[in-house]
């Protein structure tokens, strides 16, 4: 009796969350209903296609459940990491294989059921709803996963949580009663998208849990553990990104200050520096993992050479960089300027800012590294050094002389300064590491005293 009792409950749960899902679609229909009936038409072609893909997701689900009732699959209420990983890749590749095929297929398979006076609205229906199709494969296969472990009310309760969020940003996005809607069709595709993603993304973190060794409290234990650390790295992060933002704001509005030529040519030349910039960091990006690996292995030493060897290279990369923007500098400024004051100076600021480059990546990688090395309140404090203690007052003394030129010249005199600083800061920690003092920037800490 009790067998049945349980049987049943799983039965109405699993009910549950797929009369819920069905009354998602119902709501999509009747807001998309309410824009007109050529938007209501075109939505009645959808129907076949993604009954068909819920068929064939339900196949994944039966096809996971017979492959998760072998033998070394599952262990005492626990899925194996590895046969977890590999299930989840296939029904990925897929799902993303069928929806590329339904992609290529759409259009003569729309106008065959007839749907070639709605080709457009339902092209941008699916160019969006395809997404969701390896995310329905995955999430088949996972919640096959957790119902084969017995966990019946926990899938149930994902997917009525997915669809209420999407339930809710259907109402959102699907506009009703406005003729000549922006999302209307499109927004029902993009709630299911949303649907899709926090479902898959829900049951994949259970399965996750599910599959750590030593259970639940072990997962959750290691979880607020790399919480922690990414919280105490993070958040100093965090700052320094809105004292950057706070930085560029004004520095907008000095240049702003000085008319519209000035915020023009300021406009240019930032996607110059822009370009230059996204060399520096890429170099920062490579260097990450070796910094990280060093500092794991307390290879201080090693790793603080390794950064100044890398702060040197980036240095000479980027005068490279300046010098091909010196020499090609009227050309550019003469594609982009409106006007020829806006000429005058992009050509100064093309002249002064690419060769300090090299120093803002320095900045760059002596912030990254001090967050590598986990001393992120350092990272920030110096961001706030170069920001407001070095920047700022430059920038607000060059305003009032009235003219953009200033404004460059003090930008690229904060650069030098603060690039500069970073260097000794990076000369500082290695000297520290290996045994000598040295007073070049701030008194030294206990912390960096062992490094």
């Amino acid at each position: 009796m009790n067998n049945k009792l349980a049987i049943i409950s799983a039965m109405l749960f699993t009910a549950s969350t797929a009369l819920t899902s069905m009354g998602k679609v119902t709501l999509d229909v009747s807001l998309v209903g309410a824009i007109g009936s050529s938007e209501l038409a075109a939505f009645a072609f959808v129907f076949p296609i993604l009954f068909l893909l819920i068929s064939v997701a339900g196949g994944i689900y039966v096809a996971t459940a017979a492959a998760f009732a072998g033998e070394g699959r599952l262990d005492n209420g626990r899925v194996r990491r590895g046969p977890l990983l590999q299930s989840v890749l296939v029904s990925l590749i897929l799902g993303a294989l069928v929806a590329a095929v339904l992609h290529a297929c759409l259009p003569v398979l729309l106008t065959a059921m007839g749907a070639a006076n709605h080709l457009a609205q339902l092209g941008r229906y699916f160019s969006i709803w395809l997404w969701t199709v390896p995310l329905m494969f995955v999430s088949a296969n996972t919640f096959a996963i957790i119902r084969n472990l017995g966990y019946f009310k926990t899938a149930s309760a994902i997917t009525l949580v997915a669809t209420a969020v999407g339930a809710s940003l259907s109402i959102l996005l699907i506009p009703v009663h406005m003729g000549g809607a922006i999302w209307g069709v499109a927004g029902s595709a993009y709630s299911t998208l949303a649907t899709s993603a926090l479902s898959t993304t829900l049951s994949l973190a259970f399965v996750a849990v599910l599959s750590c060794e030593g259970g639940e409290s072990a997962f959750w234990s290691a979880f607020v553990e790399m919480a922690q650390s990414i919280l105490i790295i993070g958040l100093p992060v965090l700052l320094s990104n809105i004292l950057l933002f706070l930085f560029l704001s004004m520095l907008t509005r000095v240049f702003s200050g000085f008319g519209q030529d000035s915020i023009a040519a300021y406009g240019i030349n930032g996607r110059v520096e822009q370009i230059l910039l996204y060399f520096q960091t890429a170099f920062v990006t490579v260097a990450t993992p070796t910094i990280t690996r060093l500092w794991a292995k307390h290879d201080s030493a090693s790793m603080l050479v390794f950064i100044r060897g890398m702060a040197s290279l980036m240095f000479w990369f980027s005068l490279v960089g300046a010098v091909i923007v010196f020499v090609a500098r009227h050309w550019i400024a003469a594609m982009a300027s409106p006007t020829p004051e806006t000429y005058k100076i992009c050509v100064f600021f093309l002249c002064v800012v690419p060769g300090t480059i090299g120093l803002q990546g320095i900045f760059i990688l002596a912030t990254t590294a001090l967050n590598l090395m986990k001393k992120p309140g350092r990272s920030l404090l110096w961001c706030g050094v170069y920001y407001g203690v070095i920047n700022a007052p430059l920038l607000l003394a060059s305003q009032s002389l009235g003219d953009a030129r200033w404004s460059i010249s003090a930008l690229a005199l904060a650069t030098i300064v603060a690039g500069a600083l970073s260097w000794l800061l990076i000369s500082r920690e290695i000297k520290a590491a290996t045994g000598f003092m040295d007073n070049l920037i701030m008194p030294m800490s206990n912390e960096s005293a062992k490094l």
